[in-house]
């Protein structure tokens, strides 16, 4: 038997191939038509049956969630299927295809995660002492840009126009003017900027390390996953009730800024975040049932 392996979309170029024609051609001939949509499914509605697809994958991580695989497939035609394993391992569909023991933490994670809060957020801005933790989430919240970017930022990067923020993960090109400013926190790009500066560190980049640390020198870019970590540390030191879920990690401050901005009304989120479809900034209006949503009226 044969396969065909597309993917429906190719992330250089944001092309979506024609899949109808696909499906029709592998029609009643001795294949399987398996598509790779992780790039699609958080950009449009998917209709596997539509597509004539025996398999669909994709990763909850393209839509804010952990780094797991899902497949859509028939039960029935997963019964015909019999990977090699070892015989201890259940003939049950579809966990007959997993390879040991199921990340229950991520699966968990994925079911249960929590959004950031404006409240989270000025908490922990407040109680921190950490100063580059700080700066990150001040720029992170002005900006939205990702973590990567909010690592890698440059002050050679800001010039009279603003920020010229090349995007690490799509190449993506922005100027943030310097007056970009959100009003809630009351700090602007120019704010931030300033801030950044007032640690009395020579360095080249805008979050950097204020002492040494390990292998780290003073002035010392710091590194996403050491913002992530560090984040995470001082939103469990709160000590709030996530009332049985997952705590926001600092990737979700981009969600909490673009929902800042939406209700501030004079910032276009779509721009700000580099996204090409405006069903890709909608996903980051969700908070997952973090936030009380006040009914108006009149």
């Amino acid at each position: 038997m044969s396969k065909l392996l597309t993917a429906l979309v190719a992330s250089a170029f944001a092309l979506v191939p024609t899949w109808g024609p696909l499906g029709a051609a592998l029609s009643g001939v001795d294949a399987l038509f398996y598509v790779d949509g992780v790039h699609l499914t958080a950009h449009a509605p998917i209709d596997v049956q539509a597509m004539g697809a025996e398999f669909y994958v994709c990763s909850p991580y393209k839509f804010l969630g952990p780094h797991l695989g899902m497949l859509a497939a028939s039960p029935a035609l997963l019964e015909t299927m019999h990977p090699d394993k070892l015989r201890p391992s259940t003939e049950q569909v579809p966990e007959r295809f997993e390879l040991g023991t199921l990340p229950y933490e991520l699966l968990a994670v994925d079911d249960a995660s929590t959004d950031a809060t404006l409240e989270v957020f000025r908490n922990l801005y407040a109680a921190t002492q950490n100063t580059w933790l700080r700066n990150a989430m001040a720029l992170a919240i002005l900006t939205a840009q990702r973590r990567e970017d909010i690592a890698l930022a440059q002050f050679k990067d800001f010039g009279a126009e603003g920020w010229r923020c090349i995007q690490a993960k799509t190449g993506h090109k922005l100027i943030l003017p310097l007056d970009l400013r959100l009003d809630v926190i009351g700090l602007s790009l120019a704010d931030v900027l300033r801030q950044c500066r007032t640690t009395g560190i020579v360095s080249r980049h805008l979050v950097h390390q204020v002492r040494p640390y390990g292998n780290s020198p003073i002035g010392a870019p710091i590194w996403k996953d050491t913002l992530s970590k560090a984040f995470h540390a001082e939103v469990l030191a709160l000590g709030m009730d996530w009332e049985g879920r997952q705590p926001p990690t600092f990737h979700e401050l981009r969600s909490l800024s673009e929902r800042l901005y939406a209700a501030q009304g004079n910032v276009n989120t779509q721009s700000l975040l580099g996204h090409r479809d405006p069903r890709t900034t909608a996903i980051y209006k969700d908070t997952r049932g973090a936030e009380w949503n006040l009914v108006k009226i009149g």
